[in-house]
């Protein structure tokens, strides 16, 4: 039987038809979670991941898909597998710890201290912060303590004054209107007088600084 070009054509044409058709039938199609549809040929499904070829490019590249961006998968045969989204556990923010004081703060209000409701004296705030028997806090208030005693140096400024113009008055000699030898005595008492109230305010200063690094010690710490 001689088969005829046209013939010969037609029979060429239906095979590349019929192959087209087949490998319609044959591939898979792949929807992603944002609606879009890939052609392919799913070789695996494991437990987070899909493996597949596409379907214009069999002998191309090994593709991975995770499960979770996948909707669906429809295969050549009709069957149809659903890939349920795993809901997206968001932890709880942890509630926030409120911190209680267990003392109140202390606040210096002129020369009197706030201590919760109260109006403390120099004093009484000692006693309170010693009562805790924390050693670095109990040095500042000694070292508080001692530099206060000290500061009392002062006072002796004002008889040693008073001694100084005493002095000054006996040995000065009014017909000469001019000291008299012994005018070196006025002098020493003014100097001791002058170093008394030097010293005073430097023992104060030292007192006000040993106060303050004990309130701020208790403050961070309680």
């Amino acid at each position: 039987m001689t088969i005829t070009k046209k013939r010969l054509m037609k029979i060429i044409i239906g095979l590349i038809l019929n192959s087209f058709s087949l490998a319609a039938l044959s591939q898979d199609t792949i929807v992603m979670n944002d609606g879009t549809q890939r052609l392919a040929k799913v070789l695996e499904i494991t437990t987070t991941e899909v493996k597949f070829k596409k379907a214009d490019n069999l002998s191309g590249p090994l593709y991975i898909e995770n499960k979770s961006s996948i909707t669906r998968i429809n295969y050549a045969n009709g069957i149809k597998d659903e890939f349920t989204a795993s809901p997206v556990i968001v932890a709880a923010a942890p509630e926030p710890v409120s911190y209680i004081r267990k003392y109140p703060r202390i606040f210096k209000s002129g020369n009197v201290y706030l201590y919760g409701d109260q109006t403390l004296r120099e004093n009484e705030i000692q006693a309170k912060l010693q009562s805790l028997n924390n050693p670095e806090i109990a040095e500042h208030v000694r070292n508080a303590k001692l530099y206060r005693g000290l500061q009392n140096i002062g006072f002796v400024a004002l008889p040693l004054m008073a001694a100084a113009n005493l002095s000054f008055i006996q040995n000065y000699d009014v017909y000469t209107d001019r000291p008299t030898s012994q005018f070196r005595q006025a002098e020493t008492l003014l100097a001791l007088s002058a170093i008394c109230v030097v010293g005073s305010v430097y023992f104060k200063i030292q007192r006000s600084h040993h106060n303050a690094a004990a309130v701020k010690l208790y403050n961070e710490s309680y």
